[in-house]
């Protein structure tokens, strides 16, 4: 595949197209822009003067997109445009399939522990302790919450979607505000938002949503990822400070055009960057990290490699225990070795209401599933703290999650399995170590309270040992970068304190892994400059 922002790309001569294509057209920056800003009219103006009708236009990148049929060197001779690449185009990682028989729902779940029933949700919230928040009156009430998505079919015709309070819908694929075609965006919604007492809820079902379709499932076009682009500015500009999205980026209908493994590193693809623009403005963005486990792919998808997009795993639905990855479920790390994905939710064999029909509900599974809960959970988390940014609404997810896998962050548990209590309770400020278990195996080595903490240059991290044992310490930061390893070698019985400068290091949390034999322990600092 030709890289997207390849220069060598460009050097190659272009053939006039005999029809129409899809092109991004880029403006030159004026002094001071910055991304989210007004695009020139007049500078749209000159690009409508070649004839090319405009697609999208992009406030982030100071773009439009625009269907062209000659050659795009022309396009660039015109004042005061930057540079053309070409669009490209989505193809969604189908969904494991759908257990095809309905039944009749039974509600679950008892009053002492939840504000209503729950019915066949209840085994998924329990999972990530949302019921608990759901006692202290969270709901995500004031929250509203954009959804990407490929059509929202039959909505009012639902039990679990009927009261869901939709505030604004937008179809960019066909124009106008319906947003019916397709069966996917009803389900990542009822997961988000879907309440219906007795029967089925979300964790979020008192949010409110902003519904995009983006994608066009009937064809596989160069028309998909500026549309997405395009919802996530649409969501900003009505003020929404989170967006749940299940669409991931990574093959095309042409082999050639196929995204290649190195550049999923946060940065080269446009929903990537537009992401992170999102991100930056204050919009907690939560994706999918893709259905790519079982494939030769693999690796977590566009836009879930961007390093402040929450890239959500899939694990199986259990009553009891730990949950497992599911064999579908995409794995890390990114191209430029983040660790990935972040946490992950249950999102294999989670309940689905039957569109169209009350009371009647199947099992599907998909990372597609998993998004909506953690985004679901996110909204309680902002409306709990609603002036928190991405990075700490993150942090607390991560802070809270229960460790699968692998002891430690790993690359394909991510964090693990976010607490929604332990979430909401999380103080950005205020630090707390976990020492709440040895793993099964007896105690001989112990990782305790860094002090001070917080901190401002340095911090101490003592530790402790029963028998002499090699010790490796290692500093993480927020999107699972390696920032330093401050011990590791072997120790003897005792206690003994190292000392982390993070001199060079920005002001957050960050996360500390230490390893000695078969026992990990973990817990987390933040430093204040």
């Amino acid at each position: 595949m030709k890289h997207f922002f390849s220069i060598l790309f460009f050097s190659i001569a272009f053939i006039a197209q005999a029809e129409a294509s899809p092109w991004w057209v880029f403006f030159t920056d004026e002094p001071g822009r910055k991304p989210g800003d007004t695009v020139s009219a007049a500078l749209i103006e000159r690009v409508t003067e070649t004839g090319a009708p405009i697609r999208t236009v992009s406030r982030y990148f100071n773009a439009v997109s625009v269907e062209y049929e000659g050659s795009p060197i022309e396009l660039e001779k015109i004042p005061g445009i930057r540079k053309v690449y070409p669009v490209r185009s989505l193809i969604r990682v189908p969904e494991p399939a759908a257990t095809e028989k309905s039944f009749r729902a039974k509600p679950t779940g008892t009053l002492a522990d939840s504000i209503s029933r729950y019915g066949v949700m209840y085994d998924e919230l329990k999972m990530l302790n949302i019921p608990a928040v759901h006692t202290r009156g969270y709901t995500g009430k004031g929250v509203e919450v954009g959804i990407l998505d490929t059509g929202f079919d039959k909505i009012k015709e639902t039990g679990c979607l009927k009261n869901v309070r939709i505030v604004h819908t937008r179809n960019f694929v066909r124009g106008g505000e319906d947003v019916s075609g397709d069966y996917h965006g009803s389900f990542v919604l009822a997961c988000l938002g879907g309440m219906l007492d007795g029967e089925y809820y979300g964790p979020a079902f008192n949010a409110s949503f902003l519904l995009a379709v983006t994608d066009d499932v009937s064809t596989e076009t160069h028309t998909d990822e500026d549309r997405w682009v395009a919802g996530v500015e649409w969501c900003d500009s009505l003020g929404a400070k989170l967006i749940s999205s299940s669409l991931v980026y990574n093959e095309f209908d042409n082999p050639a055009d196929n995204y290649r493994r190195q550049d999923m590193n946060g940065h080269t693809s446009i929903v990537a960057r537009g992401a992170e623009i999102a991100a930056s403005r204050g919009i907690v963005m939560v994706n999918a990290a893709g259905n790519e486990g079982t494939t030769s792919w693999g690796i977590i998808t566009t836009p879930g490699d961007a390093e402040h997009v929450i890239a959500i795993g899939a694990v199986n639905v259990v009553k009891a225990g730990d949950p497992v990855i599911a064999a579908f479920s995409s794995r890390g790390p990114t191209a430029d070795g983040r660790i990935k994905p972040d946490v992950v939710a249950p999102g294999q064999g989670v309940y689905v209401p039957t569109l169209g029909t009350t009371g009647f509900y199947m099992m599907t599974s998909g990372t597609s599933l998993a998004t909506p809960l953690i985004s679901g959970l996110c909204a309680l988390i902002l409306e709990t703290h609603p002036s928190w940014t991405p990075a700490q609404v993150m942090a607390a997810l991560k802070a809270s999650a229960r460790d699968l896998g692998d002891p430690g962050p790993d690359n394909i548990y991510g964090w693990g399995l976010p607490d929604a209590l332990k979430a909401i309770d999380y103080s950005p400020t205020g630090v707390a170590i976990d020492q709440s278990g040895d793993y099964g195996k007896p105690v001989s080595f112990r990782l305790m309270n860094p002090y001070p903490n917080p901190f401002n240059a340095a911090v101490v991290i003592p530790f402790s040992l029963d028998s002499p044992e090699k010790v490796r310490i290692n500093i993480f930061d927020i999107v699972g970068r390696l920032v330093a390893t401050v011990w590791n070698q072997p120790a003897t019985p005792g206690r003994h304190e190292v000392l982390w400068d993070g001199e060079g290091c920005a002001s957050g949390v960050y996360f500390v892994r230490a390893a000695a034999g078969n026992q990990v322990e973990a817990g987390r600092v933040v430093m204040v400059k």
